[in-house]
């Protein structure tokens, strides 16, 4: 029976270290991924780090039969690997056995990601009307979801980058309006940018800041799984 007892703490340590150098939801997927690993290496009885080529390709296998999108096993593929450099182990991901399992895993599943709908004017017209036909003890929460789609659909920004905007962050003048982007995905230097915004986003906004308290910021209890519940929801509102 394999302990893997300390490949645990060596993995939690390595995150700790380098917590900081990577966006959150990379390490939260480092984390899952390198755990789900650990976990199958276990029922093989072979150690998990250093792993086996061996083990990987058996690995990908696996969760290739589970029905997953190739994007997210390419991902769990790409964290056994950083996993093993980063602690400055030959990195398994790299062996001809690997190589051929996810090449068998792509020829099964395809390479192509699920392609979302894009929302245009309309959509956005409809999924706005959804918030504001909330009950009156609802308008806050209402005045918010509205502001964060329409700052979506203008700015493009990520999920994670919506509900880091703070209302002291936009900027307007008679001619023009913005909001400023501390930090993102592609800026882990935070040098920030402004994003254009139009005044009718503009309009919402301080429409939901002078509704909300003191203690209320732009994005008042939202989180990135959230947002994505929430365009869901309002979606499907849209569309009934």
């Amino acid at each position: 029976m394999v302990n893997s007892t300390l490949i645990r703490s060596k993995v939690t340590k390595l995150l700790g270290d380098i917590e900081g150098a990577y966006a959150p939801n990379t390490l939260r997927a480092f984390r899952a991924d390198f755990e789900e690993f650990i976990r199958f290496c276990e029922k093989l009885e072979s150690k998990a780090l250093p792993a086996k080529p061996e083990a990987v390709a058996k690995f990908i296998d696996a969760v290739t039969e589970q029905k997953l999108a190739s994007a997210s096993i390419r991902r769990k593929i790409v964290s056994i690997g950083s996993i093993h450099r980063r602690l400055e182990l030959p990195d398994p991901t790299k062996a001809g056995c690997v190589r051929l399992a996810a090449r068998k895993m792509h020829r099964k599943l395809g390479r192509a990601c699920k392609q979302a709908q894009p929302i245009n004017k309309d959509i956005l017209e409809k999924m706005v009307q959804a918030c504001l036909t909330k009950e009156l003890t609802q308008k806050l929460r209402a005045l918010r979801d509205k502001v964060l789609l329409m700052l979506a659909y203008d700015t493009m920004a990520r999920r994670s980058e919506l509900v880091s905007l703070r209302f002291e962050d936009t900027e307007y003048s008679q001619s023009s309006a913005g909001i400023y982007l501390a930090r993102s995905k592609v800026d882990q230097e935070e040098r920030g940018r402004w994003l254009p915004i139009s005044n009718k986003t503009l309009r919402a906004i301080l429409e939901w800041q002078s509704a909300s308290s003191a203690n209320m910021d732009l994005s008042y209890e939202l989180y990135v799984e959230k947002v994505s519940r929430l365009v869901l929801d309002l979606g499907r509102s849209a569309e009934s």
